[in-house]
């Protein structure tokens, strides 16, 4: 998913069969301020209850009928690996969310949790940086930074492009990914998502796929996608 907005109408029907009432649900959120690992003040104002971020995912929940006494927290900076593990290895859902995947995989890598999640057979649920470090490598949200990144590799055989916009950055990876990687690729925006089961996928909202037969119709809008920006420049919205 791209954010915690999974159950509005465009995704309601298809994740339903997945949220049970009576799930054990575990939230693992990261936070990406500098010194996010020190500042657990900034994770309690962020996501205690009450606050705007504890809200909006337990709405979600919720929604699917499932109680919030059923639902957990993790702050990756104030626990030690023993107890994360424990917790989502008792999930039956787990909610990955942040706003920076390279701060969210340092977080996993330094509570040993790769295996951890290679191991979980529960449903898996991720924002567009928690989605980004399931796959084998992840790009940075830095425009200076070229190299990918290396994620957990849950998901493999394929690029994945959340948070999509029709704009030169995300048009040129998508080029990149499916040229030079050979890979097809799933993009999707604010809402939309994909379902991945077993082998099987299944679009959710503004979700899409590219592979080598759209490369004609990306290269087209990728020039259009450049003629917008020098006109109007990096806040042009569609």
């Amino acid at each position: 998913m791209n954010e915690a907005n999974f159950d509005a109408p465009w995704a309601y029907a298809n994740v339903a069969p997945y949220m049970k009432k009576d799930a054990n649900v575990v939230v693992m959120a990261f936070l990406s301020d500098e010194g996010w690992s020190e500042d657990d003040l900034e994770w309690e104002f962020r996501y205690r209850k009450g606050a705007r971020s504890y809200e909006k995912i337990m709405s979600v929940f919720q929604n699917y009928q499932i109680k919030e006494e059923n639902v957990s927290w993790i702050n990756p900076s104030a626990t030690d690996h023993d107890r994360v593990a424990s917790m989502i290895a008792k999930a039956d859902i787990l909610y990955l969310c942040g706003d920076n995947p390279e701060v969210m995989m340092r977080g996993i890598l330094s509570l040993d949790l790769h295996r951890t999640f290679l191991e979980f057979d529960g449903v898996l649920i991720s924002d567009a940086c928690g989605s980004a470090i399931c796959m084998e490598q992840f790009d940075s949200i830095y425009d200076w930074e070229d190299e990918a990144c290396n994620g957990m590799g849950l998901l493999r055989g394929f690029a994945l492009e959340p948070d999509y916009r029709e704009d030169v950055r995300h048009l040129s990876r998508l080029l990149r990914d499916i040229e030079m990687k050979g890979l097809a690729v799933f993009a999707y925006g604010k809402d939309g998502g994909v379902i991945i089961d077993h082998g099987h996928y299944e679009l959710l909202g503004n979700a899409f796929t590219c592979t080598q037969y759209d490369l004609d119709n990306i290269y087209n809008a990728l020039e259009d996608a450049k003629q917008r920006e020098a006109y109007y420049g990096n806040d042009w919205e569609e």
